[in-house]
């Protein structure tokens, strides 16, 4: 994607020369992704590679809760909005 290529291109100008990145996945649609980069060329071992992708599980699961408790906020507003609207035109 041309829109990771600004990111990649800061990231080898300031010396960050290794680096992970993993999906925030939820209800199987992509929310976004956290990256971690370091200026160690021999960072991130298979461990911490696999600790990482956990927590990003993890958070998967708290940016969903988010997103769910967002949307229903949303809609009660929205309903709520409505209600007002058939009582003004009721009255």
């Amino acid at each position: 994607s041309p829109n990771w290529r600004p990111g990649f291109r800061h990231a080898t100008q300031v010396g960050l020369v290794r680096g992970v990145t993993s999906s925030i996945i939820a209800d199987n649609h992509l929310i976004g992704t956290i990256s971690i980069k370091s200026a160690d060329p021999n960072a991130f071992t298979d461990r911490e590679i696999r600790l990482y992708e956990r927590i990003t599980r993890q958070i998967s699961g708290s940016v969903a809760a988010s997103e769910l408790s967002r949307a229903l906020r949303t809609e009660a507003a929205e309903q709520e909005n409505l209600a007002e609207l058939g009582r003004v035109m009721d009255a």
